[in-house]
């Protein structure tokens, strides 16, 4: 562990244990597990239940977060949309535009691409989040497996929120048979 608070990304394909993992991980001191952050604004839903079976509102976990999250939101602070009609960034789905996917396989900046304006702004509430998270939980480390290369090249541009990252791979024929 360092000295300062940040994030550790995982990254790999789909069935390579990065859940398995992370939850894991998120079990050591100092760390906290917040699964794929990338969807969360899609996943959130008032009558979506936890993993612990409760009303995500409800959940001991992401009730509080959730509370603050809108707390800071009404005070202008940069956080992301937990309402049940947000939708996630559009540099996260999987089924993009030719020209986009052109752009980007060219090598062409996400904030061209995206729109500098639109990255900016989702990157500062993605980062006033995990913040959030950190100060709330009182962890050191706050976990991403949101395994979107996209978010991990936008992470690593951020200079005030140390990044750790941990690539998972496994052999073809075991993630075919998972």
């Amino acid at each position: 562990m360092s000295d300062g608070k940040g994030l550790t990304y995982i990254l790999g394909l789909p069935y390579s244990g990065s859940s398995l993992f992370a939850m894991a991980l998120g079990n050591a001191e100092g760390f906290v597990n917040c699964g794929e952050i990338n969807y969360l604004e899609q996943d959130y839903h008032e009558h979506r239940r936890c993993s612990c079976n409760a009303l995500l509102a409800d959940c001991p976990f992401w009730g509080p977060l959730i509370a603050q999250a809108h707390t800071r939101a009404a005070a202008k602070d940069p956080m992301p949309q937990l309402e049940s009609e947000a939708k996630y960034h559009p540099i996260y789905a999987r089924r993009t535009s030719l020209s986009r996917r052109l752009s980007i396989i060219l090598g062409r900046d996400l904030r061209d691409t995206y729109g500098a304006q639109s990255i900016d702004e989702h990157m500062a509430q993605q980062l006033g989040f995990m913040q959030l998270v950190l100060e709330q939980t009182g962890a050191q480390e706050i976990i991403d497996a949101s395994k979107n290369a996209r978010r991990l090249q936008l992470m690593a541009e951020q200079d005030d929120f140390p990044l750790r990252v941990i690539v998972l791979s496994r052999q073809p024929e075991s993630a075919l048979g998972a």
